[in-house]
């Protein structure tokens, strides 16, 4: 008879490889982890446009958000093509 590198029927073989590609995959899903959930934020971003009521766009009108809650006012004004973007904004009601 040959013999075994298994310790028990029920317990697979362990080859010196199998433990380091084991740590490898943990290390690599702890870090995907970390990475995911330093990238979750309180913070957004509003866009639009603004138009008059025919659809025209309003280019360097202001455009201001207000969050009632903290007093907050954010602030920023269209651009030539009447987009705006405000970044950044605390999570919460804005108006």
């Amino acid at each position: 008879a040959e013999p075994s590198n298994r310790s028990s029927p029920d317990v697979p073989a362990r080859s010196p490889g199998n433990e380091r590609e084991s740590l490898y995959s943990y290390f690599a899903d702890t870090t995907l982890v970390a990475i995911t959930t330093l990238a979750q934020s309180d913070r957004g971003t509003i866009t639009g446009t603004v138009a008059d009521p025919g659809g025209a766009v309003i280019p360097n009108a202001a455009v201001i958000a207000t969050n009632p809650a903290t007093g907050g006012i954010f602030k920023t004004q269209t651009t030539d093509t009447g987009n705006f973007t405000i970044p950044s904004i605390p999570a919460g009601v804005v108006r």
